[in-house]
């Protein structure tokens, strides 16, 4: 578990890293929800339950606001991209949490075309809010391109504080 030192004083990081690679069926209209390796790369209070490896949930006592990285590696190996992938497919990722008081998933999304001329594509998103016990998030991946791809995907998720 991180730790981090300053002038004495140990602060303790709450939060998990955790760490996937996929390999979903290319798809125009469907995403592919991730499930994570267990164990996880490092996880502070078992925000990670390996019974339920395709979200991260937020443990008791841990009330506030929280950021979440994502990075995904796609790649497909040789020949290159083409300009007709291009213009014809994509890559979708999302982090979805159940938060919202409506019931309604708040989600952080990206989505991008591939690059000419390259064999893999890395993909970023942040999220950022206040979560509570219950809440969870959850990371689904989409694309649609006329060969198959796989996924490398880095997922961390940190505690920022208690918020009212």
């Amino acid at each position: 578990m991180p730790t981090l030192n300053w002038t004495e004083r140990r602060i303790r990081a709450h939060g998990v890293e955790l760490f996937a690679s996929a390999s979903p069926t290319p798809s125009p209209t469907a995403s592919t929800k991730v499930s994570f390796s267990s164990p996880p790369v490092w996880d502070s209070d078992g925000f990670f339950n390996a019974a339920h490896p395709d979200r991260v949930s937020i443990p008791p006592g841990l009330r506030g606001r929280y950021t979440a990285r994502l990075t995904i590696r796609w790649t497909f190996g040789q020949p290159p991209f083409t300009i007709n992938d291009r213009d014809n497919g994509f890559f979708y990722t999302e982090i979805a949490s159940n938060a919202d008081s409506t019931g309604r998933f708040q989600d952080s999304r990206i989505s991008a075309a591939p690059v000419v001329n390259s064999t893999k594509t890395v993909l970023q998103v942040l999220w950022d809010g206040p979560l509570a016990h219950g809440h969870f998030l959850e990371v689904n991946i989409q694309y649609d391109l006329p060969r198959q791809a796989d996924a490398e995907i880095w997922f961390t998720l940190r505690w920022l504080g208690r918020q009212n």
